[in-house]
């Protein structure tokens, strides 16, 4: 296998611990047609924590064809890890086959690297530029417009673009709606409405 090859993984999640396995010891004597092979895990046959799972997506381009074992063996897939040996095998502690599935430990960075890469990840970005000219204005209306109130609430004055005098003179006719909907809500037939708008 490739000791330089380097994979991709777009997503990745750490955690302390995922299973040991095998989940006893294996006797290697009964697989004897093993020997001479380049495994990814040359300590298989030894419980030990996993060090890595690998998805679907990332096997599928480690893994390489199948070779040809006697029935009843584990089967051997070639990758670029070293061969991966999968199946039932004979354990030592008892004659019950047992299933597992070894892969080769990742080499990780040291945890200095690991903690400085997070940190940078979760900083919050600084704008590259400072605010612009409308930016700052609204900061500036925004600091010196905004009071607290004595019941707990904040009051904030608005920032107008243009001069609000641009509206023109529109407070008569603003009223004269005003007061059109009090009489409709007054009426009849909202009348059990009208308390709740006081």
């Amino acid at each position: 296998f490739d000791s330089d090859k380097r994979f991709i993984v777009p997503e990745a999640l750490v955690v302390d611990k995922i299973a040991k396995l095998p989940t006893c010891h294996v006797d290697v004597h009964a697989l004897k047609h093993l020997t001479g092979l380049q495994l990814s895990d040359d300590t298989f046959h030894t419980p030990s924590n996993i060090d890595c799972l690998i998805g679907a997506e990332l096997f599928s381009q480690i893994v390489g064809p199948r070779r040809a074992l006697p029935d009843g063996s584990p089967i051997i897939l070639e990758s670029a890890l070293g061969d991966i040996i999968m199946g039932r095998v004979p354990a030592l502690s008892s004659g019950t086959p047992l299933s597992f599935h070894v892969s080769q430990p990742i080499q990780q960075e040291p945890l200095e690297t690991i903690v400085q890469k997070f940190w940078a990840m979760e900083d919050v970005p600084s704008p590259s530029q400072g605010l612009t000219l409308e930016e700052e204005q609204c900061e500036t209306h925004f600091i010196n417009t905004t009071q607290r109130l004595a019941s707990g609430r904040y009051a904030i004055s608005l920032p107008f673009k243009v001069s609000p005098s641009n509206l023109g003179n529109s407070y008569e006719i603003a009223k004269k709606r005003l007061l059109n909907l009090e009489r409709k809500f007054q009426s009849n037939l909202a009348g059990m409405y009208w308390p709740i708008f006081l």
